[in-house]
């Protein structure tokens, strides 16, 4: 099998991506479809869930509350912990560096020990027949508490009742976020 693969991809594998190249160039160039519209009837308004009567009122929403405080107190919370704190990074990183340390004893860092993904197939390309196998094991994860701005997590937009905007950067200045394992 090993030695007819340079065969395969030199000759069978070739004419097929060479034939198939123009449809794949093609479909590419397509405009993607557009953005669905939802009911507003029966479906959360985000914008009256999370936000105050007034912001609520400046996105397009009822800003009447219908849903009551809670949500919109709990998302004030969750905003104020994101926000930048003594070190010039959202403040999450410091939840970030006690909750990996409780998990793995290293702040910032968190690893898998054994198998995290296992899984096998067959392939049939032209007569060519083969069976593989993939094992990722030992991930570990550096830099988990590296978030920077732009920071959103759950932020209601503009004229849109029922979508969120979510932005997290992971490894900004000297730390980068590092994942490492092993690939069988």
């Amino acid at each position: 099998l090993i030695d007819a693969l340079p065969l395969v991809f030199d000759s069978t594998l070739r004419e097929i991506l060479n034939a198939m190249l123009p449809m794949i160039l093609d479909s590419a160039s397509r405009l993607c479809p557009p953005t669905r519209t939802y009911p507003s009837t029966g479906v959360v308004d985000f914008r009256d869930l999370l936000l105050s009567k007034s912001w609520s009122s400046s996105f397009g929403g009822s800003g009447n509350s219908p849903y009551g405080n809670l949500f919109p107190t709990l998302y004030n919370i969750m905003q104020k912990k994101m926000q930048t704190g003594a070190s010039n990074r959202p403040l999450v990183n410091d939840m970030l560096r006690q909750l990996t340390d409780r998990i793995s004893n290293v702040p910032g860092s968190v690893s898998f020990e054994g198998n995290s993904l296992k899984k096998s197939g067959r392939i049939e390309i032209a007569g060519f027949r083969a069976t593989f196998g993939i094992v990722v094991s030992d991930v570990a994860i550096q830099n988990v508490d590296s978030v920077g701005d732009p920071l959103d997590i759950f932020r209601p937009l503009l004229d849109e009742a029922n979508i969120l905007n979510n932005i997290v950067l992971f490894g900004v200045d000297s730390k980068p976020l590092k994942v490492t394992g092993k690939l069988l």
